[in-house]
């Protein structure tokens, strides 16, 4: 019988710490999303990159993201928030801003700065 009770305390307790070790895990990854607030990542065009057509596009992605925007224009993103967003190319260079916002309303901003030829 005792080794029965044991077992049943082992067993309660092994659950007690996986319990407690999901919720802090989980609470560590939604403190790192608010103090971290939107990640944006640039993948084309390279900063300072010369642009010889009329239009380009900026690809990149975004990550703890609830609104994005291109030169003050909203864009959407993918479930994998990746975006791709068409941008007219000016002489002699064109500045694209890419603002982002969370569900925390924190901001991040990228500026790129792309030559036309």
């Amino acid at each position: 019988m005792t080794s029965r009770r044991s077992f049943l305390e082992r067993t309660q307790l092994w659950g007690f710490i996986s319990l407690s070790l999901i919720i802090v895990i989980y609470f560590i990854t939604r403190i790192f999303n608010f103090a971290y607030g939107p990640i944006i990542s640039i993948k084309s065009p390279k900063p300072g990159e010369i642009i010889k057509a009329e239009t380009f596009f900026v690809e990149g992605n975004a990550k703890n993201v609830k609104n994005i925007s291109i030169n003050g224009k909203d864009i959407t993103i993918n479930q994998d928030g990746d975006f791709k967003e068409e941008v007219i190319a000016k002489a002699p260079y064109t500045l694209v801003i890419i603002e982002a916002v969370d569900k925390y309303n924190k901001t991040k901003e990228e500026v790129l700065e792309v030559g036309k030829e």
